[in-house]
């Protein structure tokens, strides 16, 4: 059962991903922006394609396993991407090699790192389940700041609602949009957690697959999540079949 789980984590199907503008494009500096927030697990995946690099958001879900968006790596060169470890900024001091990336179908990968970072993993959630109503939730990425010259995390509450007409239905998808209408998730949020404080730990529900195509417009719309509860199963079998 696991080699056919292993098997099937390679396949590539058709994936969807965020594409227009900057990163959450209204959120550059204000609340959203906590220096106090210490996201141990949210990480930076440099995925170098061609001569250039693109930081995206990684969760780190074991000391050498991150979890992201499988289609960023689409066209990448592998042995030259590498994982950046976080807190408050992204540190060259907390980095690490790819030793390989392991697709899912479902728009998920787990990234295999070649260091472990000293950095607390999210929590991971039941199989199957969502948050609950009165959770409080969020999504999270990496914004460079050019007047401190670093990346730093920016996050948005952010709450679950039905796709509409904006996405098909599929069982290993949710969508969920900001609370605040200027809430955009843009191109290079793709990977990104959406996680909710449940109990007195925070819980990894959902990676950023797809968004709206226009950042700049004033009306914010569904953002498509990958369901990890749909696939924790999966995550865990690999994580520690391959530790």
């Amino acid at each position: 059962m696991l080699f056919l789980q292993l098997l099937f984590s390679v396949l590539l199907l058709n994936t969807c991903e965020v594409s227009s503008s900057p990163l959450f494009g209204t959120f550059i500096d204000g609340s959203n922006l906590d220096y106090k927030t210490h996201w141990t697990w949210l990480v930076g995946v440099d995925v170098i394609t061609g001569s250039s690099g693109t930081i995206y958001p990684g969760i780190l879900v074991g000391a050498k396993w991150v979890l992201t968006a499988q289609h960023i790596f689409n066209g990448a060169s592998i042995s030259r991407s590498r994982v950046w470890g976080g807190d408050k900024d992204l540190r060259e001091s907390n980095v690490s090699n790819i030793r390989h990336v392991y697709r899912h179908s479902y728009d998920l990968a787990l990234v295999e790192l070649v260091t472990p970072l000293n950095l607390v993993p999210i929590t991971l959630p039941y199989p199957r389940y969502m948050p609950p109503s009165n959770a409080r939730c969020f999504v999270a990425a990496w914004k460079f700041l050019h007047r401190l010259n670093k990346w730093h995390p920016v996050s948005a509450d952010i709450e679950v609602t039905s796709c509409g007409r904006h996405y098909p239905h599929r069982f290993d998808t949710f969508c969920a949009i900001g609370t605040s209408s200027t809430t955009r998730i843009c191109q290079g949020d793709s990977g990104g957690p959406m996680f909710c404080y449940v109990g007195d730990r925070y819980i990894l529900y959902g990676v950023v697959s797809e968004g709206q195509a226009d950042c700049n417009r004033k009306v914010s719309v569904p953002t498509l999540f990958s369901k990890v509860s749909q696939e924790v199963n999966w995550i865990r079998s690999m994580v520690q079949y391959l530790a």
